[in-house]
């Protein structure tokens, strides 16, 4: 070694390895961790490891090619196959004319790569709502590309790899192939499904978001099963029910008829019976699936399915989009409802339960609304104190009140009455009143008598599609000046309902 050349701090490091697929399984934050780490057990206290540093290896561990990097004091870190390298490079004659070239260009890349990356960043983990949390273009593995709910039209709702139950997880619109375009469970899956030419692997041809030709049995991204040729595939006949040719070559590619018995055996192929949508209908065009959501990809719906083609789901009924059953339960796959049924009129399900009011398998005039009560169903108001009273202390003797919500299921504005049932009143007077307060357009009224009979309340109430309102109805014995004994000891019971 020259007199005048430095001893290397690192030269006594024996080399090292970081497993790819090990590293890859992390989260983009953990990576860069990793690496970090990594790069401090090799320079110790001999040099600061710096981001740059870090984002040189990290992009070095995303090519797609072996390949390497040479780092401060000889540092050489390599790619090869599935694992990064760390070893300290044999010193050359021009060791510093080429150092200093190598950091040169280093910061030339690292300011290309963190300009690329500003521009690729800049377009992912797009918060539409403002809640501060990511709603489209989510990007998983800090890669700068998008991995679920990808906007691929600008127009802020996700297009591809919809992630329904917010759990980071494609459930529609899938795209299996990295094209960028839905290749499984899709949204409005119709009879006019449009087969796309160019597909390679998992090709739908009828747009029940199932692959039914070039199927790719064992993921190695090659077709191995039902190969068709997709660039001959046009005018697809819908009306073929056996031993249809799909590319022309003269042997059957869907509803294969194994035993000439007239029947499709192998392959089978449903085409829609309608125009109209049949698997994932988005009813509001807001970009997610509203009605028959085939939530495991089979082609079958399992929730908020509409039986009667209305728009409105009568089974299997998710009310918070949790991808769990709320109401119409079917849970044997027989069609018909086994748990949380509904079938007006109803008698209620008990304290804080749902219930609904109207045929849920009806058209807009009788459509589904859902009846939520706060506590109970029952109003019972007894025992009460004139408010006139100078020693009434409100906040030992409340007044009572209920509360309750309408939420509208369907897509259409619906009109409803409010009513009393079951009334039971026995005041003497008519000073006992009610006064309503609601939102979203629902009724409201001041202060009124309270009925001595059945009756409505209000009358043609209209609730906006997908909506709710929130009622509220306070109770008071109003004072008039003068004792009011002939209504001590008295009682007032009733339900409020909905009838549309």
């Amino acid at each position: 070694m020259a007199k005048n050349e430095e001893k290397n701090p690192i030269e006594n490091f024996k080399g090292a390895t970081i497993d790819l697929n090990e590293l890859n399984a992390l989260n983009y934050e953990m990576q860069l961790e990793v690496l970090a780490n990594k790069l401090k057990d090799i320079y110790k206290d001999n040099l600061e490891v710096t981001s740059n540093m870090v984002d040189s290896v990290y992009k070095l561990k995303n090519s797609n090619k072996d390949e390497k990097i040479y780092l401060p004091h000889d540092l050489e870190v390599s790619r090869k196959g599935q694992q990064l390298e760390f070893k300290v490079a044999k010193r050359l004659a021009a060791f510093w004319l080429y150092l200093g070239i190598g950091l040169l260009l280093l910061a030339l890349a690292g300011a290309i790569y963190f300009g690329a990356r500003y521009f690729k960043y800049r377009n992912v983990n797009i918060d539409i709502d403002g809640d501060g949390i990511a709603d489209i273009n989510i990007d998983l593995d800090g890669d700068g590309k998008p991995d679920v709910n990808i906007d691929t039209d600008g127009d802020g709702k996700p297009d591809l790899n919809i992630d329904y139950k917010g759990n980071r997880k494609p459930t529609f619109n899938i795209d299996t192939n990295g094209d960028g375009k839905p290749d499984f469970n899709l949204i409005n899956q119709t009879k006019t499904f449009i087969v796309d030419r160019n597909c390679k692997v998992n090709c739908d041809i009828n747009g029940d978001g199932k692959p039914d030709v070039n199927i790719d049995t064992n993921n190695d991204g090659k077709p191995d099963k039902y190969i068709v040729d997709m660039k001959k595939v046009d005018n697809i006949d819908r009306t073929c029910k056996v031993n249809c040719d799909l590319d022309g070559d003269g042997k059957p590619d869907i509803n294969i008829d194994n035993n000439n018995d007239g029947k499709a055996d192998e392959n089978i192929v449903k085409w829609p019976e309608n125009n109209t949508c049949d698997i994932n209908c988005d009813t509001n065009d807001d970009g997610w699936p509203d009605t028959n959501l085939d939530l495991d990809g089979d082609g079958i719906p399992d929730s908020n399915i509409d039986n009667d083609g209305d728009g409105v789901p009568d089974g299997n009924i998710d009310l918070n989009g949790d991808g769990i059953c709320d109401l119409m339960c079917d849970t044997d796959g027989d069609g018909k409802c086994d748990i949380n049924c509904i079938n007006p009129p109803y008698d209620g399900l008990g304290t804080g339960s749902s219930t609904s009011v109207g045929d849920p398998k009806t058209v807009s005039e009788s459509s589904m609304l859902v009846l939520r009560y706060g506590e109970g169903e029952t109003i019972n108001v007894e025992n009460l104190v004139p408010n006139d009273q100078p020693y009434v202390n409100q906040d030992e003797i409340p007044q009572p009140y209920k509360t309750f919500s309408i939420e509208n299921l369907s897509v259409y504005t619906i009109e409803y009455n409010l009513v009393w049932k079951n009334v039971e009143n026995t005041f003497v007077t008519d000073n006992l009143k009610y006064k309503v307060t609601s939102t979203n357009g629902g009724f409201k009224t001041d202060y009124l008598p309270t009925p001595k009979k059945d009756g409505i309340i209000a009358e043609k109430i209209l609730i906006p599609p997908k909506s709710t309102q929130e009622y509220r109805f306070d109770f008071s014995l109003f004072g008039t000046g003068v004792n009011q004994n002939v209504d001590q000891g008295k009682k007032f019971s009733v339900l409020i309902d909905v009838e549309t």
